[in-house]
Parts: C-alpha cells; structure tokens; sequence
C-alpha cells in the first residue's frame, strides 16, 4: 500500500506542479521560531493521539511549562499533520528539512539524539539523559563548522568544529529544551523526570515550515522515513500546499544500500527544484544503527574502519557519501545515535541560538568633553582584542542612527556612525559578548568626519572577566579584572552587584532598579594608575546568576575632575550547572554502571566510585556494597577486611588486590572511613 502510493506520486505531483507553475527556491532562514519536530514512534506521547508521520511546532504563547500530556495539558502542538503533505499513520517521518540555505557556508549544526544515547563523560547531554529528558531535547555545536558541507561533499576538506562562543565549555549546548514543544516529560533542566523513557524528537528544523498557522505546509518538505514505512534510505519531497510527495533522492545517489536507514536529514536542493542535482545539491544524513554503510569501507562490522550512528554525513548525489562531524566532535559517545539533524548557516555575526551561555553586556554613557574643538565629533569606533566577530551581537545604536560590527586583526570592531555631538555631549552606546573570558583588551576613540580626535583620551577600561576554576569542581568565582591602559592616571568610583536574573542591557542605565540596588565599593573616588589592574571577585554559584559592575570614571582637568564616562557591564552566567559538577562511575544494585555526579548517584541509590572513575575501567560487577573480602556476599566474613580498610587502605589493597576499597564506601562521598562503619553495620544486618 505505501509503496504503490510512492510510485503513483512519483508521476502525478510533477506534472500538478507543471500545472500550477508552483516553484521554490531556498530563501534566507526566516524567524526561527516556531521550530518543527517529529515524534519516535517509542515517545510516550503518541500514546494520547499523536501520530509519527505528524510535525508538530513548538508551544504557543499560552501554554507555559508543565502543561504537557504528563499533566494534562495539551501535550505537543500540531504544525503540519501527515496527510496534509500525503503521509499517514501508521508512517513514521525520520528526518524533516525545509531546504536549506547555502551549503557553500560554514554553518551552525543542530542536532537531537536516541533515547539510548548517553552523551560522553560530564557533558550537558549526559547530565540531561540521566534526568531522562536528553532525547526530547535539541543540541547545537558549540560553535561553527570550520568547512561548509559543499566542500567536504566534493572530497575537500575534513570538516571539523570551530569554537569561539564557549573557550573552554562542552562540544554541545542545550539549544532548546522538552519543554518548548510540550513533549513528555515538561520538566525543566535541573528535574529528575519521573517517566522511564522521555519523548524521542525524530526529526527537527528550527525555521517554519507552515508559515500562516493553517497547518499547511508553506515550504517544501524534505522527509526520509523508516524502513517499517518505505525506503530508509531515500529523500522524499512534498511542494507547498501539496497532500503528497515523490522521490527527490535515491539511496545510491548518495552512496547508500536499500538497507540503510537515514534518520537524520538536512538538504540543499540549489538547482532544479525537487529534481537532485548530482555535484550541486546536497544532502546532509546521520544513519540508523544496524545501516550496512556505517560497518566502513570493509563492509564488516567490529573492525577500526566503522562509523558511529553519531556520526553526521554529506554527500552531493555523484554516488558516495563523506562523514563531516564524529560523534566526538558532537560530544556523543561511538555506540550513540544521532536520529535527528538540522543546520543554521553562520551569517556574518549570527550565534547558534541556545539555552545557556556566558554572556557579558556593555552600556557606556561616553562624555565629549568640553575642551574638544568645535564642530566636536560624529563617530565612535571600539576595538575588542581578543573577541571574534561572531562573539559579538546586539550593538545597541543607542545615540547613533547606524552601527557595524567588523573583524580586524586580533579582534572585532563596533562602528557607530550618523550623528552630531557638540563638545559637552554624551552618546550612549552598548553590545553583547558571548563568552568574554578570552578579551584582552578594548580600545575606544571619537572620530570627526573619520579623522581621530587626538585631544581626547578614553581610558581602555572595558574590563574582563576571568572566571577562574571555569568547567570543573574546583569553580569558585568570577574575578572581574579592570586595568587602565591608559597612560596617564584616572579615577574611578565602582558599584557592584549580584542577582538571580538575567542583566539586560535596559538594567544597565543609570537609575535603574539594578543600579539602584547595587552597593558601592569605593565611597571616594579611588586612582587607578597607568596599567595598574584592580580586581572585583565575585563567588561562583551553581545557580543562575547575573555579575554586574557600574562604574563612573574621571580625569584631572583644568580646575578639577571631569567625568569622562560611565561603564556598566553585567556578566551573565547561564552555563549549565551540570558541566561544572565532578563526574564518576555510579553502580546499581543491578550491575548497571553511569557516570553520573556523586549527588544524582547518591540520590538515586547508587554507589559512586569517586571523581573521574569510569565504567568501562571499573566494572560494577566487582563493587558489590560491603562486599569487603570480594567473595561475592556481604556478612561477617567481610568484618575483619572492612576494618584492615578504614584502618590502614594500604595494607587492604596488599592482602585483597583484586578487591576495591570502594566498597566499603557505604555513605557514598568517595571514601571508605569512619564515616562508613554504621552503614556497614546495617548491610550486615540487612538494612
């Protein structure tokens, strides 16, 4: 039945569209929001209605968290149901794409994975499938491919990830959370969801493909599906408004058999609309687990020259395909599988749009002071030594009409340009830095009809942040470091402030409700002379919190101080708290072993082998709690061992080598010690 209709669609759509002129060609992304998914047919939510073959959208503007079927609510939102473009139940669409755009471009790779998928050791994806909510989510590289996907279709170039938004932070972020489509379980990051298996995203695009809400579908949609349903390893397409679809891509144009299974898809039709294009289009895949292609070119599986069901492939249709990120390089482990995919190109100073970041906010009140000649100034530049353009967004125009944003050597220049300032003026300016842990300096002049004004100073005093112990257990603040590079002394008066929400760029105005609950650190003015640094730590918390500094800074001149400007910067830290926890192999009363944190291993009843043990080096089977002489039972046998251990851990190890001190770590804290003895007592007795 499916297949026939396959071949039917196969003639009759062609020659609809040649009926109807109806043609598209990929644009610009539009706004990114509402973003398309599809469900795996596992996902518990298909179990109040929902269908595999549906697209659904992400919640509307009244449905807030917690409303998902799991609850009561409506559960995930209908975008374009299946036979609005010709699929039925029980179909399952893998992949979705709407055509994308420029594949000549570096680009932003989104990404979800199987609800099997562990994520490598103390990443965000681990900390997220260990709450049972990883497959439901969306993840995004941390940072833009460093090839574009045409290129390393057509043999050049190894593509690799280039990471300029988080130095130092995990491979992948959480882009958008369960939540935002309503899926099972609507639990925020930080939950523990009580469902044994989260909802399975199949197939996601972060750009709208039903552009007016009628649930009919405005662009055209690129679909693999299972092969429960039909060819796996084919690309369909279904036209705007069309209830049908036909062949685009063929398994061998793309170097695959019949018997792979494509789970993941992006695709760039650039020439003829929905006819493939062999060295033209391209078409971006991740294979289902059990894909005879991903056993390597040897075509036998187990062997070293095997590709993982994370990894993420391009071919341009002339028959072979090439793999373009590892399942490392996306922070996933080998044995994962990536079943869902989608790309974002990197437009001049785009960032991939995601949940948690560290991101600084500048607003500056800039004086022209009195003493410049006449006419006075009409621009104002900001060098950023150290920051990339990409890193730079939001440049708030503020008293100008225009602002540009542009790389220079070593860094990234804001321009701000179209506007008079009379000697005495101000102009307010502003942008945003994500990640300006690597700024090492700014550098900031007035311009008249683009000549410098060279009787004007500004002081370089748009400051760093170091945060110091950053990705690891040993955080424990952000230092805010200030340094005049200016040659000549200046003062400065400094408030400071820390709070749970976010600091905008609005917070950072003179008078505003942050500025006025902020607390002065000098009650007079304190000189700062020339490259003297001067630091402000703030402590770390785990929790989301917003580090702001807003400081006056003055200069001699004439009869007295003249301020010359004031700084406001705020410091968001939105990364996620589980990539700065410690991780450990945690054993299960059932031989199970996951690297979790030692808090979610205590608080789900397992034994935590310390900081930095792995499963695959220390095997649950050998840490039987209590176990203390290794023979496989807990009593009085292990009474004597148990005690050689708290007493003296090496004279254990010598006349039990093959057993691990471990355990005897009862209370779980990494350790066997005193501490330990009363929950010894109590596996004795049965406890």
């Amino acid at each position: 039945m499916f297949l026939t209709r396959f071949r039917v669609e196969h003639f009759v759509v062609p020659a609809m569209l040649a009926a109807t002129g109806i043609s598209l060609f990929a644009d610009p992304p539009p706004p990114r929001r509402p973003d398309p998914i599809s469900l795996d047919p596992a996902s518990p939510s298909l179990g109040f209605g929902n269908n595999t073959c549906d697209i659904y959208g992400e919640n509307p503007p009244f449905v807030f968290l917690g409303f998902g079927w799991d609850v009561g609510g409506p559960g995930p939102i209908p975008h374009v149901p299946g036979p609005n473009y010709g699929m039925f139940p029980p179909g399952n669409t893998d992949g979705i794409s709407n055509n994308e755009f420029n594949a000549n471009m570096l680009q932003f790779v989104y990404f979800s994975g199987s609800d099997t998928s562990t994520g490598l050791l103390a990443t965000p994806y681990r900390a997220q499938f260990v709450r049972r909510q990883a497959a439901g989510d969306r993840w995004v590289i941390n940072g833009r491919t460093s090839v574009p996907p045409a290129v390393t279709a057509a043999g050049g170039g190894a593509a690799g990830i280039v990471a300029p938004f988080v130095l130092g932070g995990p491979v992948h972020i959480l882009s958008a959370n369960q939540t935002r489509f309503n899926e099972i379980p609507s639990l925020p990051p930080p939950a523990f969801s009580p469902f044994p298996m989260p909802d399975d995203m199949d197939g996601l695009e972060i750009t709208p493909i039903d552009l007016n809400g009628d649930l009919v579908h405005d662009r055209p949609i690129y679909f693999s599906v299972d092969m429960a349903t039909g060819p796996g390893a084919d690309v369909f397409v279904s036209p705007p408004a069309a209830a049908a679809f036909f062949p685009y891509a063929m398994a061998p144009m793309m170097g695959l058999t019949p018997a792979d299974d494509i789970d993941g898809l992006a695709v760039w039709d650039r020439a003829g609309i929905y006819i493939p294009d062999p060295g033209l289009d391209v078409v971006m895949f991740s294979l289902r687990p059990g894909s005879p292609r991903l056993w390597g070119p040897d075509g036998v599986s187990g062997t070293a020259d095997d590709f993982s069901a994370a990894d993420i492939f391009v071919s341009n249709l002339t028959g072979v395909f090439r793999r373009y990120l590892t399942a490392a390089q996306l922070g996933l482990r080998f044995q994962d599988d990536v079943d869902a995919i989608d790309v974002e190109p990197a437009l001049n100073n785009a960032t991939p749009e995601f949940m948690d970041r560290w991101v600084q906010r500048v607003n500056i009140d800039i004086f022209l002071p009195p003493w410049v000649p006449p006419p006075g100034a009409n621009d104002l530049h900001i060098e950023l030594i150290g920051i990339q353009p990409g890193q730079v967004r939001d440049p708030w125009t503020g008293s100008f009409p225009n602002a540009t944003i542009s790389g220079v050597s070593g860094g990234t220049q804001i321009n701000w340009s179209g506007a008079n300032f009379p000697p005495g003026s101000m102009a307010h300016i502003g942008w945003e830095v994500t990640d300006p842990t690597n700024l090492q300096f700014a550098r900031i002049w007035w311009t008249i009809n683009g000549q410098p004004i060279t009787v004007v100073q500004i002081p370089d005093l748009v400051q760093t942040w170091d945060a110091r112990g950053e990705g690891g257990p040993s955080s424990q603040q952000i230092v805010d470091v200030l340094v005049n590079r200016s040659p000549q002394p200046v003062q400065i008066m400094r408030r400071a402030i820390m709070t749970p929400e976010t600091l905008t760029l609005s917070d950072l105005l003179v008078g505003s409700d942050a500025w006025n609950q902020s607390v002065p650190i000098e009650l007079a003015p304190l000189t700062l002379q020339s490259m003297q640094p001067i630091e402000l730590p703030f402590p770390y918390q785990i929790d989301t919190l917003g580090y702001g500094v807003f400081y006056d800074v003055f200069m001699n001149q004439g009869q007295g101080m003249e301020r010359i400007a004031t700084y406001l910067t705020a410091m968001t830290v939105e990364q996620s708290p589980d990539f700065l926890q410690a991780f450990g192999a945690c054993c299960f009363g059932d031989g199970q072993c996951l690297e979790l944190n030692a808090g979610i291993c205590s608080t789900n009843g397992g034994q935590y082998l310390g900081d930095g043990s792995q499963c695959g080096v220390a095997s649950c089977e050998t840490h039987l709690l209590g176990d203390m002489n290794c023979d496989g039972q807990v009593n009085i046998l292990d009474i004597n061992a148990f005690t050689l251990a708290v007493a003296n851990p090496a004279a254990y190890q010598a006349q039990y080598p093959d057993c691990d001190i471990a355990n005897g770590d009862i209370n779980g804290d990494g350790s066997t010690d005193i501490l330990d003895i009363n929950g010894f007592i109590a596996l004795l007795a049965g406890g």
